[in-house]
Order: C-alpha cells, then sequence, then structure tokens
C-alpha cells in the first residue's frame, strides 16, 4: 500500500507521519491540532472528500501549511481536472522513497522561503488619548 511505503520512508527521513485514512479525517486532524504540522502530503483522488477539495478547505482554514500531492495522473491533467499545483508541490507516481523524502523537504523549503519574504505585518495598539 502506497500510504505505507510513504510514511515508512518519511520516518526514516526523520520526519513525524501522522496518518489520515480520508481527506474528511486529515481535515479533522488538523482542526483538532493546530499549529502541529508542517507539510501534508496527500493524493489527488480520495474516496469521499478529493485532494483539491480537501486542499481548498485547507487554503482556508490552515493557508501557511504546504500540500504537497501524488497522483499516478499527469500533472497536465490533475491541473484539467481544476487542481491547481504550485511549482514543485506535485509528485508523480510511482516513486521511490527517496524521491519522496527529497519532495517533502523541498515542498518545506519552498514553504518557509515564501512565509520568511512576506513584509511583516506589525500590529499596536492606539496611543491613548
Amino acid at each position: 500500500q502506497v500510504r505505507a511505503v510513504a510514511r515508512r520512508a518519511l520516518q526514516a527521513a526523520g520526519y513525524a507521519v501522522y496518518e489520515a485514512i480520508t481527506g474528511l479525517a486529515a481535515l479533522h486532524f488538523m482542526d483538532s491540532h493546530p499549529g502541529e504540522i508542517d507539510v501534508i502530503v496527500s493524493d489527488v483522488v480520495m474516496p469521499g472528500v478529493n485532494g483539491r477539495e480537501m486542499a481548498d478547505q485547507l487554503r482556508i482554514t490552515h493557508p501557511d501549511v504546504p500540500i504537497l500531492f501524488v497522483s499516478g495522473y499527469p500533472g497536465a491533467e490533475i491541473e484539467r481536472r481544476g487542481l491547481r499545483l504550485q511549482e514543485g508541490m506535485y509528485l508523480q507516481k510511482p516513486f521511490t522513497p527517496e524521491a519522496l523524502a527529497s519532495a517533502v523537504h523541498g515542498t518545506l523549503q519552498r514553504s518557509r522561503q515564501a512565509v520568511s519574504s512576506r513584509q511583516p505585518h506589525l500590529f499596536q495598539d492606539p496611543p491613548d488619548r
């Protein structure tokens, strides 16, 4: 099973891995563990809530958590189905454990660079009158 191979590969690379069997389970997990997840690895085609629907919801509730999509479909077909793939955030199946670990590492690096390049927002209380 792909999920078990992916889990073992990422654990061997030093990542803590939480598994969700469905997209809906992943959404519930994210809501009950805010701030604990650095990256999501998700298939595009899943029963119930598919990868696109899950990503749409997560972009609202957890906009800073990057998603690495994996699929047996080519990237062009996935985009044709309505999923916006960001550069480097897609891995074609079949993949090696090393390719998965490298893709997760690259996704995290790109996400951290994007966050650090944003202009800081400073909030301060209005002066007392």
